[in-house]
């Protein structure tokens, strides 16, 4: 039987092969996501498996080779053993995402907060991010909560004030800036996201209101009388010009 230094030994001498046939062998089966984007194998390692070994120590069980920066080439600054998990965190199409300072990949976010990965994918997609991205209610029951416990967003003259103070309305191209600095956005960026209806929403403290009721209330000074809709048809054209109230139904 090999002993434990040999056996790692051998590990090592087959990670070596595995790499140069990735990069050099055109017959490879992986040679196109290697060699055939040109990623490349720096001359040390190239020409020696002793200084490969020496640069990497010997593998370690249920590790393999791993490039930190996936688009750079195989040399000692960009190469560590990882286990599968990072290995995977690290592959080209893995979703990092970054939340309250902790990054992990969409699989792992989902395992945590209890939502299917694909569904955090989808939500990333449209342009969640935040806690909307990873609320575990899904997004369109939460919407549908909004609508039930308060049917018209908004109706109160001192949320508007408060809305005033915090955003600014640009009515040529429609956009609804931030006006204050938050977590996640500074002075000017622009508000709000896309919905599950193709139109945008916007969310400040901690509640949602329809953008572009918003938009008409900030330029005009109040809320409107009936339901806001677009000219065009296009709902995320928010353009004043493109805005008009029906009238509500009497009861």
């Amino acid at each position: 039987m090999m002993d434990a230094q040999t056996k790692a030994k051998q590990r090592t001498y087959q990670t070596w092969q595995g790499m140069k046939q990735r990069c050099l062998n055109p017959k490879c089966a992986n040679y196109p996501n290697y060699g055939g984007r040109g990623i490349l194998i720096c001359d040390r390692w190239l020409e020696s498996f002793d200084a490969f070994a020496e640069d990497m120590g010997m593998r370690p069980e249920r590790m393999t080779i791993d490039r930190i920066d996936v688009n750079g080439d195989y040399e000692p600054s960009n190469c560590r053993w990882a286990d599968r998990a990072t290995q995977r965190r690290n592959q080209r199409d893995v979703l990092i995402i970054e939340y309250r300072g902790v990054s992990m990949s969409a699989e792992e976010w989902g395992r945590k907060v209890g939502i299917d990965p694909q569904t955090i994918r989808d939500r990333y997609q449209s342009g969640l991010r935040g806690d909307e991205l990873l609320d575990p209610i899904p997004l369109r029951s939460r919407e549908k909560i909004e609508r039930e416990t308060n049917p018209s967003n908004i109706s109160s003259e001192d949320e508007l004030r408060l809305l005033q103070q915090q955003l600014s309305y640009d009515p040529c191209d429609g956009e609804i800036r931030w006006k204050v600095q938050r977590s996640r956005s500074k002075p000017g960026d622009i508000a709000g996201s896309r919905d599950k209806t193709n139109g945008k929403k916007l969310r400040c403290r901690d509640k949602f209101y329809a953008f572009h009721r918003v938009a008409w209330a900030l330029h005009y000074g109040s809320w409107p009388d009936g339901h806001v809709s677009h000219r065009n048809g296009d709902k995320m054209d928010n353009r004043i010009s493109n805005l008009f109230v029906r009238a509500a139904k009497g009861g």
